[in-house]
């Protein structure tokens, strides 16, 4: 504010001595390390950075079985088993006629003859956990069929191979007045398949996007982590225990020996023991056979004079070892946004647990398959639909409402059927869900199908008389008379 000889009224001052307010402004020897760098989004997503997760994220991918579950966890309940588009014009005909043109292309679609759209999808999926990213490119074969050629972020690269600036950021150059991409830099392979060229060419962003990880994307961010990347260490550090502590569970199921003797003088058992193994043709030489293990299963060995044997016994496994195990897992899990009992099918707590925990975690579960749609699904049929009907295969909807579609995505599992279908009743009673949405949620397809379906089968039913309920007990009182030795009739 000013006053009318145009001075402020108020000068706004630094409070430089409020610096100290909060206590985590300063560190002491309770929080050790150094503070990480300042810097955009984008500068902490510098070309060398992600390529040193993608690497780290992409052997978990491939050798870690706790990364592995996720995943696949991931693919399958995010893309699941089938892609269905779901028009959604006022013309039943053409909706089913385009649904039913979508399927048959989504079996066609890759470029390399591989693929299915849905598995293409997938690895989508799995992209986010593993690379950050997928570089979807629009194909069209002579110029009348849609194709996707699908790309590793690892073939971005800068022009010439330079550092990243405000302009180009890891092979994705941008409008410096929107931020949006309007190219992407593409290296070759080189003839091994095992690095890049280093000559990217430029393709304009029209006909190529990047699908990015949608999970903690900032505003203003071009390339993304893999998801991975907070939990690299945890389950590198999870494996080698598993793997460690596996070691000595083997140890433990054979007897481990240490044989001490009085008197230095003589050859060692072991010695003696392996050369048995090389008479015995199980070794080319002594120190073979002390590598692989002298003592085997069974295996009895009379003792020189003064010689002593003293079992070893290994204190790993212990008890606590599997809780630790599945409380770091569930520690990772969260992270990713799955709970124990889907990515493990660890079903060992009351129906109202688990089901709880996997309630709650469908809600990101439901926001990675809307970001699936919006930044893929979404953009593939549109471009597949325009081409669809400028080639006359398809004709153009009433009122032109070709754009407007769904895509039904897989729903939360069903662990007690009976109790969810007492659920869905309720809902439908009280008018909080439609008949619909509980079909999907059951696979049931679309409402209109199955009521033609269902009034056909009941016809036939009645037709056959066939009920699904449940039979009514009937019971019968029956009244007998016999007679006894002598001749007197008795009721029973």
């Amino acid at each position: 504010m000013y006053d009318h000889n145009g001075d402020p009224l108020v000068r706004n001052t630094a409070p430089s001595s409020m610096r100290n307010s909060y206590h985590n402004t300063s560190r002491d020897r309770t929080r050790s390390g150094s503070r990480g760098p300042l810097g955009s989004v984008n500068a902490h997503h510098d070309k060398r950075s992600l390529d040193d997760l993608m690497r780290d994220c992409s052997s978990l991918g491939r050798n870690s079985v706790y990364s592995r579950a996720i995943i696949t966890t991931a693919i399958d309940f995010t893309v699941g088993e089938e892609t269905i588009v779901d028009p959604r014009t006022d013309d039943a005909d053409w909706n089913k006629d385009v649904r039913e043109r979508f399927a048959d292309w989504c079996e066609v679609c890759d470029n390399t003859g591989q693929l299915s759209f849905n598995e293409i999808a997938g690895d989508v999926v799995k992209s986010w956990f593993t690379s950050g990213a997928k570089l979807a490119n629009k194909i069209v074969v002579n110029g009348r069929y849609c194709r996707l050629e699908m790309i590793d972020p690892i073939r971005l690269m800068n022009e010439a191979g330079r550092g990243d600036s405000r302009e180009m950021l890891g092979g994705v150059q941008v409008d410096l007045k929107t931020n949006r991409p309007i190219k992407y830099w593409v290296a070759d392979w080189n003839e091994q398949g095992t690095g890049v060229d280093y000559d990217p060419k430029p393709y304009d962003a029209t006909g190529i996007w990047l699908v990015n990880n949608p999970r903690l994307q900032e505003a203003g961010q071009l390339r993304t982590a893999p998801r991975f990347a907070a939990s690299i260490d945890k389950i590198e550090a999870l494996e080698t225990a598993c793997k460690s502590t596996m070691g000595a569970y083997q140890l433990a199921t054979f007897f481990a020996l240490f044989i001490t003797r009085n008197s230095p003088q003589g050859v060692p058992t072991q010695q003696v023991m392996a050369q048995a193994m090389v008479d015995q043709g199980l070794a080319k030489n002594q120190q073979e056979a002390i590598d692989r293990g002298v003592w085997q299963p069974m295996s009895v060995m009379e003792g020189l004079d003064g010689e002593d044997v003293k079992q070893i016994k290994p204190e790993h496994p212990t008890t606590g070892f599997s809780d630790m195990m599945w409380d770091e897992l569930m520690v990772i899990c969260a992270e990713q946004g799955y709970p124990l009992e889907l990515v493990f099918m660890r079903f060992i707590r009351n129906y109202s647990a688990s089901r709880s925990a996997i309630a709650v975690a469908w809600k990101k579960i439901r926001k990675d398959q809307k970001s699936l749609i919006r930044r893929f699904y979404r953009p593939v049929y549109l471009w597949w639909l325009a081409n669809e009907i400028r080639q006359g295969r398809i004709k153009n909807p009433p009122n032109n409402q070709w754009s407007k579609c769904g895509f039904l995505m897989p729903r939360m599992p069903v662990l007690d059927p009976k109790a969810e279908a007492e659920a869905w009743l309720m809902q439908l009673s009280g008018g909080i869900k439609r008949h619909r949405e509980v079909l999907h949620e059951n696979d049931q397809g679309e409402r209109d199908e199955f009521m033609t379906d269902f009034a056909e089968e009941r016809k036939t039913n009645e037709d056959a008389g066939l009920t699904y309920g449940k039979p009514e007990q009937t019971t019968k009182s029956v009244s007998v008379n016999v007679e006894d030795e002598q001749g007197s009739e008795l009721d029973a």
